[in-house]
């Protein structure tokens, strides 16, 4: 029988109640588990598989469990540990903005792709909210100058901390600057060569809002 204190035997507990809280199959249930896991011993997948007998301090387990019950209870993953991978890079995130998403990173391949082929210096990113793909393309294209725009103070302040984590990251990435203003308005007869965009598309009221991690992030 699995030590319940130890990692195997926390990560059975803990997949079996993320399994029926948020009707995940084992699978998936069983990497949420891992991915906070990993997060709270500050450790990588490899550690948690090679060492699944360690028996854990019960401060270790009580926080570890405070973070299963937030996810239970449908709270992001990316929420509760603070970041989410994106492209190449680990981006921070809070409430205050939409959590990246893999199928954005198409857009900033196909930006890439267009900014290859066209001599392109000025691009904005309207709604950057975390700043995903416009600080993306600043970490792949040095020369840009990439403006990251949004109507949400809160937005641009989270934006600023990932300006820096993903310059840290990349080593260097092109000026980019923060603008508050809704949509392009503050911008004035400032011209662009290219603008990247992947707004909340779906209607304030629609129902599925209020199911799932969608109901955690911001309208």
């Amino acid at each position: 029988m699995t030590d319940p204190q130890t990692i195997d035997g926390l990560l059975k507990k803990a997949s079996a109640k993320l399994s029926a809280a948020l009707s995940l199959d084992h699978q998936a249930a069983r990497h949420e588990a891992r991915l906070l896991l990993a997060e709270q011993l500050e450790c990588d997948n490899s550690f948690l598989f090679s060492h699944g007998d360690t028996p854990l301090k019960p401060a270790q387990i009580t926080s570890y469990w405070n973070a299963i019950e937030r996810r239970a209870a449908g709270e992001p993953v990316a929420y509760i540990i603070g970041s989410r991978g994106f492209w190449r890079f680990q981006f921070q995130t809070t409430p205050a903005a939409l959590i990246p998403r893999p199928d954005t990173e198409l857009l900033v391949e196909r930006a890439l792709a267009i900014i290859a082929k066209h001599p392109i210096t000025d691009v904005a990113d309207l709604g950057t909210g975390t700043g995903a793909i416009g600080l993306s393309l600043a970490a792949e294209k040095t020369d840009l100058r990439v403006y990251l725009i949004d109507a949400s103070a809160a937005a641009l302040a989270l934006a600023k901390q990932n300006q820096k984590f993903i310059a840290e990251q990349a080593g260097c990435i092109a000026p980019s600057m923060l603008i508050r203003s809704h949509w392009l308005d503050a911008l004035g007869a400032q011209s662009l060569d290219m603008i990247v965009s992947n707004p909340p598309y779906i209607a304030a009221d629609d129902p599925h809002l209020k199911r799932g991690d969608l109901c955690f992030e911001p309208p």
